[in-house]
């Protein structure tokens, strides 16, 4: 089944590629969504939602777009994390500034340590991350734009049951202070009930604006989330998918 749904989607934004003026298509820079700068004092965060259970029994996709800078912290900067009901991070991705394109993975209680590449998150365009995992057979996938940097297995993990979702920051204890907190921009932020294969991921990095274009919340049976950085005056964040599980921007402290 979740196959035959990503077939489907794959094929319906594909064809969407032939009927759209060229107007519409992989517009520039200036055209792209709105976003959210979170400068090392705010981060973004989705409470925790009976929703959230569903992450704990099925598969996922999450999904980003995201600028970063260096310089303006020593720590490593929390892209995203998820905790467990005690509120203890069990996934996140960290950005290390004092080395040079190296990024770190935090995987059900191990740190995993993503090589120097030639992927600069802070060299100024929108960048893509996916991070998918399937609990049928423990695959997960780690891509940044077009390129896969890690995989693995991991059986019988990840529980969110009660969890809280951080975008730009993770606990220092838990679900009390948050540390670790993102430099730069966050665009439009997605989950999905789903695991996405390769083909998938790669056709969402090189055409981001068509899931923008199509999107309609009848797909919301296996989608968790999507977030378009848009707060109103309470600095909430609306979820436009059917769940409703809408993000708050935070201070910190």
């Amino acid at each position: 089944m979740k196959s035959l749904r990503a077939i489907s989607y794959l094929l319906f934004l594909s064809l969407s590629l032939l009927y759209l003026p060229s107007s519409c298509i992989d517009p520039p820079e200036s055209s792209v969504r709105p976003y959210i700068y979170l400068n090392g004092s705010n981060y973004l965060e989705i409470p925790h939602t009976s929703d959230a259970s569903e992450l704990s029994t099925g598969d996922f996709t999450i999904e980003g777009w995201f600028t970063a800078e260096k310089g303006m912290s020593d720590e490593l900067y929390s892209l995203f994390m998820i905790s467990n009901d005690r509120g203890e991070n069990t996934l996140a991705l960290y950005l290390d500034p004092e080395l040079n394109n190296s990024w770190v993975l935090f995987l059900n209680h191990e740190y995993m340590r993503i090589k120097e590449s030639s992927f600069d998150a802070a060299d100024g365009e929108i960048h893509f991350v996916t991070f998918s995992y399937s609990r049928t057979d423990g695959n997960w996938i780690l891509y940044l734009d077009n390129t896969q940097y890690y995989s693995g297995i991991c059986l019988d993990c990840l529980d969110f049951q009660n969890s809280n979702i951080l975008i730009g920051a993770d606990y220092d204890k838990p679900n009390a202070s948050v540390s670790n907190l993102w430099f730069g921009r966050i665009y439009e932020w997605r989950i999905w009930k789903e695991y996405s294969n390769s083909d998938l991921i790669i056709f969402k990095y090189e055409h981001p604006d068509k899931f923008t274009l199509h999107y309609t919340p009848d797909w919301g049976d296996y989608n968790f989330g999507i977030w378009r950085m848009n707060p109103d005056e309470n600095l909430m964040i609306k979820d436009e998918s059917p769940s409703s599980n809408h993000a708050w921007l935070r201070d910190y402290p």
